[in-house]
């Protein structure tokens, strides 16, 4: 009972820094403004520069990666909350030397909780920034291939505790349709292997509120 009186003090406490701090935007730095209350969705294309495989002794670094999200989300004032389904793919890793060859591919598929808070500027752009936690289920496969042609073949598959960290620009076509640009950094809990998968991740976007 006293944590739970706790987190609902600290959640008020939150609320009431939220309000003030979208009020003082509103009043003072914005030209255009939402609505109070309005819900959207949103498709996202993403790509990764970099997907890294790591643990106490080592890493490896994956090619590039692509991937897609989907987002249903509601927007109080400058305050976004949003549950995002996202599936990435295409990180490979290749090695040879001497008698073989070794091919890694990763992929994910996850389903997010995400926070945002926006800072509406002039002319309709704005910055945001925020971040998410959620669940993901990671598929990588090895395949070792020997001088002969012959190939060994591995598919680990974990269930990971998966997060995000991020900021962004965006830009208001209307009072419906919004186009952004984000940067987020993204990681994983440790698979039975015993290591972590790490991300850097851009995005392209469009929300549309009703």
């Amino acid at each position: 009972m006293k944590k739970l009186s706790i987190l609902t003090i600290g959640l008020m406490g939150t609320l009431f820094v939220l309000n003030d701090a979208s009020a003082y935007v509103k009043n003072y730095c914005t030209t255009y403004t939402p609505k109070n209350y309005t819900s959207y969705i949103a498709g996202r294309l993403l790509y990764m520069p970099a997907e890294i495989l790591s643990d106490d002794e080592d890493s490896i670094d994956l090619d590039a990666g692509f991937g897609a999200s989907f987002a249903l989300g509601a927007k109080i004032d400058n305050f976004r909350i949003e549950g995002e389904m996202k599936y990435t793919g295409g990180s490979e890793y290749t090695d040879s030397g001497y008698g073989y060859e070794l091919d890694i591919t990763n992929s994910r598929f996850s389903i997010m909780l995400n926070g945002y808070y926006d800072f509406y500027l002039p002319n309709n752009f704005g910055i945001y920034v925020g971040g998410g936690l959620g669940l993901g289920a990671n598929f990588l496969k090895s395949d070792l291939t020997d001088e002969y042609g012959y190939t060994v073949s591995d598919k680990l598959k974990d269930t990971l505790f998966v997060y995000q960290l991020g900021l962004g620009v965006s830009y208001a076509l209307n009072n419906k349709v919004s186009l952004d640009l984000g940067y987020k950094y993204g990681g994983t809990s440790e698979t039975e292997d015993e290591f972590t998968i790490a991300n850097h991740e851009i995005s392209m976007g469009v929300r549309y509120e009703f």
